[in-house]
């Protein structure tokens, strides 16, 4: 049943005064609210585009084009000034595979890679809209393999997949106009676990989703206040689960749909307190899946603390396919996993893989394949073979894929 989190804010304060304060919320326990409007160390002016780095470590871009970095608990530590910034202001932010952030400029058609010190490795980006060229880039987002995916509107409505260094064009989709696959103003850019591409499709008031190859897959949204209705979706992004939180500018708010693309949660709503939003620019995730947010009508960024442990960290991620390794060659009949997939359990968020369909393994069987012991040695974390649940269809069924989920717990 779809919850409103909408600044419903529990009574009372948390330690640590009016900003931090407890959220009704299945996902998020309680908001912190980082910064506040001036010109000053930790200060804001519109922040734009938000991006933490692999020691989660917060990296905000405003609107003067300054960049400021911010440690875990939200202390100023450094800044640094985007060198131009007559023809506009930069705008989209992400981290690649070296943990470089990497930071658009949307009127000079660059993409400009930093150190997180805030030095200037290197550059790229040639203005123009033909194949490979680059008109007012919006947003990015990077592949696990090293690709770079560039949304782009004004002249051309597109997007584009380049190698992390610009030199190859990988693959581009998308024009101007409201069908499948056609964008008005196509803004942030979100992964999902199997690399499929969301699309904020901000004038058409929903979110595209597209496979590796640029093929169109599906979209949901339509222009409303509503549950399940959008207003300029300025930023998506989806966790291990395959839930999706889309930041709608126009609503000032963030609405959670889950993996079947259904609305199940609206938080904030128009305001100042904290919880509430006012005209809200982007999105980005750490380690630990809490969300942070750029309020941007409010000077600030908001911090949305996750609601206990979520199976799934970046080291979790890893220690869970070491551990796949080695089980899927214990347990006869398996493949290799062949891809993640999004799923909850009763027990909560689970790792979830999508495997082939097994010729000779049943629920009796397992425990004899996957000795408790070894499985523990595997993961790497406490685990039960109990712990697995089977999703999907009831019974075997050598047709289609069985999903097989391990609650694992987090490794921090």
């Amino acid at each position: 049943m779809p919850i409103f989190a909408a600044g419903l804010l529990l009574a009372g304060c948390q330690p640590g005064g009016s900003n931090h304060l407890a959220l009704q919320s299945r996902f998020f326990d309680h908001v912190e609210v980082i910064g506040g409007r001036g010109g000053g160390a930790g200060e804001f002016n519109k922040p734009r585009s938000v991006a933490l780095d692999s020691h989660d470590n917060l990296f905000v871009v405003d609107i003067t084009g300054r960049v400021q970095k911010f440690s875990p608990a939200g202390e100023f530590l450094l800044s640094w000034q985007m060198p131009q910034t007559d023809l506009g202001k930069p705008k989209g932010m992400g981290r690649d595979d070296k943990g470089n952030i990497v930071v658009l400029e949307p009127h000079y058609s660059r993409v400009n890679f930093y150190s997180d010190s805030g030095k200037l490795l290197y550059q790229w980006g040639t203005p123009g809209t033909n194949a490979g060229q680059l008109g007012l880039p919006r947003s990015v987002a990077i592949t696990h393999h090293g690709e770079i995916y560039l949304s782009e509107y004004g002249h051309v409505e597109r997007v584009q997949k380049f190698s992390l260094d610009g030199k190859t064009l990988l693959a581009r989709f998308g024009t101007a106009g409201a069908g499948p696959g056609e964008f008005n103003r196509a803004e942030g850019l979100g992964l999902d676990a199997q690399e499929r591409l969301y699309v904020a499709d901000s004038c058409n008031h929903r979110i595209q989703i597209f496979n590796p190859d640029g093929k169109f897959i599906a979209s949901y949204g339509k222009a409303g206040q509503g549950m399940g209705e959008l207003s300029y979706p300025y930023d998506v992004r989806i966790d291990p689960q395959g839930c999706q939180y889309v930041c709608e500018f126009g609503n000032s708010r963030i609405q959670v749909f889950n993996s079947a693309n259904q609305p199940v949660e609206i938080i904030g709503g128009p305001g100042s307190a904290p919880g509430q939003m006012s005209n809200p620019w982007s999105i980005a995730f750490d380690s630990h899946w809490n969300l942070y947010v750029a309020d941007g009508g409010n000077n600030r960024v908001l911090k949305f603390v996750r609601r206990g442990n979520v199976a799934n960290t970046a080291s979790g991620q890893r220690q869970f396919m070491k551990g796949w390794s080695h089980a899927t060659k214990a347990v006869e009949g398996y493949r290799s996993p062949r891809r993640f997939a999004s799923g909850v359990t009763s027990e909560g968020p689970a790792r979830v893989l999508e495997c082939a369909s097994p010729s000779s393994v049943s629920r009796a069987s397992l425990p004899r394949l996957l000795p408790d012991g070894e499985a523990r040695r595997w993961f790497g974390c406490p685990f039960r073979v109990s712990d697995l649940i089977f999703l999907g269809a009831p019974r075997w069924n050598f047709v289609e894929d069985v999903y097989l989920a391990a609650r694992a717990v987090s490794m921090n």
